[in-house]
């Protein structure tokens, strides 16, 4: 009786090669597992990023529009020269905020939208359009046609870098 109750050293040794190989594979999934989620951690965090910076440069861009229908005299409502030019240091400061995005994201938006937006701020000019008639006028269409230019092209831009669908 007593030799069967002793163990045999190959079965020994194939019971711990089972388990090693056990753990082996184990330690292997739950590698590639945490590995995974950790890369798609980072690229959410790298799309959120993205779609942050493209959402203040369009957020800044409408509002510039806005505010530049509001200095426009060309309408039935005249607005006096201390509210145009309340309303065009509304526009510098975005303009600023503008700079201060580009210069901070250049590295998360596209090429082509860190030149249209350099092109829009470098090109501003900064003197407010006051008064009424044509010269107003030509002005605030300048600055509306360079801020729908940079407007598109951040719009495309952000469309692709984001893998949106295209606007319908």
């Amino acid at each position: 009786m007593l030799p069967s109750l002793t163990w045999s050293s190959g079965a020994t040794t194939s019971l711990a090669f089972d388990i090693l190989k056990g753990a082996s594979l184990a330690f292997v999934a739950s590698w590639l597992t945490v590995r995974s989620a950790v890369r798609q951690f980072s690229s959410q965090r790298w799309w959120e990023r993205q779609e942050e910076a493209y959402r203040k440069i369009v957020e800044n861009l409408s509002r510039m529009q806005v505010l530049l229908s509001r200095i426009d005299n060309s309408g039935v409502e005249f607005v006096s020269e201390e509210e145009q030019v309340g309303k065009w240091s509304q526009i510098l400061k975005r303009i600023d905020d503008l700079e201060q995005t580009y210069h901070e994201s250049a590295f998360r938006i596209s090429a082509s939208s860190t030149q249209a937006l350099n092109k829009l701020v470098s090109n501003w000019y900064r003197a407010a359009p006051l008064g009424e008639g044509s010269l107003q006028f030509d002005q605030i269409d300048r600055c509306r046609n360079a801020i729908s230019e940079c407007h598109a092209v951040i719009v495309t831009e952000a469309r692709k870098d984001l893998k949106l669908p295209p606007q319908r």
